[in-house]
């Protein structure tokens, strides 16, 4: 490695430093692409590029093959169940039927929007582009029941057919999306928790509080009556202790004194052991006749 080889490394290293700080500087001045999400609409916010443009809705920055929440258009369903066959994961469910005319009365159309993941296969199959994303991606919601979009009616929907009834356009993209999502945020009574009404309690009245005897274990209420029962037999009890006393203070037998007793007991002991010794020796001469 020569000496113009190294020169030539640092000037490398300060051209491009020198570059991209220049790109960096020239962007501080300009106002972002991008606004915050909180803010849409507001022209305060939006980009000078994008309010030249005459775009005031955050929606008319959102490119045209977005796949956001599925839109469908009755009265351009042929009831042909293609969307439904073509689904991988099973959202759509279609119940349909015949009447009188046996022609087909589509009696439920349903869309669980909260398991879809917007692959767009629903929409290529259908024949007259009833059934297509649109641009909305807003439904955050307290309850994924409320995204269960049900676009028939109750009494069903005669299926579209171009031969009788005439050609026809299908509605403005998410002109009829909205009408469910304003619906989906409303909860509805059945998710509210009903409040259960406390029973009030009965008011009794006691003349005295409840005494408690025994142990903790084996504590009882007791009745005014049984105390004062009680109470009685304390008080014979203790006449009879007192008048027990009185007599054995009348009929006092003079105590002995000190250390009498304990000679006695003594002399007593002395007086069976001399008494074993002497039979002991008579029993001992019995057996020995020859002294």
């Amino acid at each position: 490695m020569g000496f113009k080889s190294y020169i030539k490394n640092i000037k490398e290293t300060l051209d491009s430093t020198f570059e991209g700080m220049g790109i960096t500087l020239s962007n501080l001045a300009k106002r972002p692409v991008t606004f915050d999400y909180h803010s849409y609409g507001d022209p305060k916010r939006m980009p000078k590029s994008l309010a030249k443009a005459g775009l005031k809705d955050y929606k008319d920055t959102i490119s045209e093959g977005y796949r956001g929440i599925l839109e469908v258009d009755i009265d351009t369903c042929t009831g042909c169940g293609l969307c439904e066959r073509a689904c991988p994961i099973d959202v759509i469910t279609i119940e349909k039927g015949k009447n009188e005319d046996k022609r087909i009365v589509v009696e439920r159309f349903a869309i669980d929007n909260a398991r879809c993941m917007f692959c767009g296969l629903c929409s290529i199959p259908c024949p007259t582009g009833s059934i297509m994303h649109t641009k909305e991606f807003e439904a955050s919601n307290y309850y994924v029941e409320n995204l269960l979009f049900e676009w028939a009616d109750e009494d069903g929907y005669i299926a579209y057919n171009a031969k009788k009834d005439g050609e026809r356009e299908r509605a403005e993209l998410g002109s009829k999306i909205k009408d469910k999502l304003i619906g989906a945020t409303i909860v509805p009574k059945e998710f509210y928790p009903k409040k259960a009404k406390a029973p009030k309690p009965e008011k009794v009245k006691l003349k005295s509080p409840p005494v408690m005897f025994g142990n903790r274990k084996t504590r009882k209420p007791v009745e005014e009556e049984e105390i004062v029962e009680k109470k009685k037999e304390d008080i014979k009890k203790e006449i009879n202790k007192s008048s027990d006393k009185t007599n054995s203070k009348n009929e006092a037998v003079p105590r002995p004194k000190s250390g009498e007793n304990k000679k006695e007991k003594v002399i007593e002991t002395k007086v069976e052991v001399k008494a074993e010794t002497k039979e002991d020796i008579t029993e001992t001469k019995d057996n020995n006749p020859k002294e």
